[in-house]
């Protein structure tokens, strides 16, 4: 693993995913206020972008819906066999590399299973530039923003017009927390595909990102922006906010019991996943690494992105192993986008972003399902779509 000057464990061809709300924002989503006011972030990319190596897409991460780690670097285009796709091709200029744009990300499972939640943009094709060699990812922005789809799979719709990055649905099915502008924000779920006016719950002069709800949906843990600082816990309203003990800590996750959270970071020698009780103390390494880690829903395993197969070249893939970290093993194999990973409510499946920097197909940048015991995948999501 390599680490960054924040503390996230960084591979060469991925930058920083939780610390700058501008900078990690995906070139596959972009986010935009729910209040109406502006984010002073660069500008979106063109419904019709072409990817240059000054602009490469990144999924998933730490600050938005795609807001991820998963930005490709020049270093690992050139290493980058691509499919050729549309029916422009010139015999003298072979395909780019290019990296691909996701439409997808952040998978949420609702409470009752029914029902997987997820932000999207729908891409309309993508075609290979005969002039310039490279492909171009065009979007439908007009439909830009939170869908469900049935967690068996078929039709999905849209239903709310804005991101939800980052998401956490409480236990009882009535709130969605999300990070937005630098803030974690919550939408009343008035039923699992109907949503209600979404308001702010932090305030935090320092940031605040990656929400995790208390089993009982009156706190909530997140981490902090800036760096330096760590984790923080908040009663469900913002009125009541403090810090978790040490300030190497991020990606935390609240037990389905509530007397733990999960998080990377230092404990003692070790840099890694571990847990410490909701006061900061006690901590226990798993002795594994990762990002993204998230408890299952009886709390006896722990599913999170690694680079444990690929160390040198990436990309992330998902894992799962007890809650101590024995046992650990590798769940997908053709990549997986930085971002939110979520488990069904019986903790026999999870969803998550596949994603390959060598992949310029629809298959690619999709939402598939993994079963957990005998690792069978399903592609849950389609593009154009």
């Amino acid at each position: 693993m390599w680490r960054g000057s924040s503390g996230v464990h960084l591979h060469p061809w991925i930058q920083n995913v939780s610390r700058d709300p501008c900078t990690s924002q995906s070139r596959g989503l972009q986010y935009g206020s729910v209040d109406g006011t502006a984010i002073q972030c660069p500008r979106p990319i063109e419904n019709a972008h072409e990817v240059t190596s000054n602009e490469r897409g990144h999924v998933g991460g730490a600050n938005g819906t795609l807001r991820s780690a998963f930005i490709l670097a020049a270093s690992i285009l050139c290493l980058c066999g691509c499919n050729l796709l549309g029916n422009g091709t010139n015999n003298d200029r072979p395909p780019n590399p290019t990296p691909p744009i996701p439409a997808y990300g952040d998978p949420v499972w609702s409470p009752n299973g029914l029902y997987i939640g997820f932000d999207h943009r729908p891409l309309r094709q993508i075609r290979l530039d005969p002039k310039t060699g490279r492909y171009v990812y065009e979007f439908d922005d007009s439909l830009s923003g939170f869908w469900i789809i049935s967690s068996s799979g078929g039709t999905m719709r849209q239903v709310l017009p804005f991101y939800l990055p980052r998401p956490s649905w409480t236990k009882d099915g009535g709130w969605i927390a999300f990070e937005q502008s630098g803030q974690i924000w919550k939408v009343p779920a008035l039923s699992d595909t109907t949503f209600g006016t979404a308001v702010p719950v932090t305030s935090d002069g320092q940031g605040a990102q990656l929400p995790s709800w208390s089993p009982d949906g009156h706190q909530l843990v997140y981490d902090v922006t800036a760096v330096g600082v760590g984790v923080r816990i908040a009663t469900s309203d913002g009125a009541m906010v403090r810090t978790l003990a040490s300030p190497t800590w991020q990606y935390p996750d609240w037990h389905p019991r509530g007397h733990r959270i999960l998080f990377l970071g230092q404990v003692g020698s070790s840099y890694g996943l571990s847990s410490a009780d909701t006061l900061g103390s006690n901590p226990q390494s798993l002795g594994v690494d990762g990002i993204f880690p998230t408890w299952s829903p009886d709390g006896s395993k722990v599913a999170y992105l690694s680079l444990a197969a690929n160390p040198r070249t990436g990309p992330y893939d998902l894992w799962v192993a007890d809650s101590t970290g024995g046992s650990a093993r590798r769940l997908s194999t053709d990549g997986v986008g930085a971002g939110r990973i979520a488990w069904s409510p019986d903790g026999t499946r999870l969803a998550y972003l596949r994603l390959s920097p060598k992949d310029n197909s629809y298959t690619n940048g999709t939402l598939w399902i993994v079963h957990v015991d005998s690792g069978v995948t399903e592609q849950l999501t389609r593009t154009p779509g």
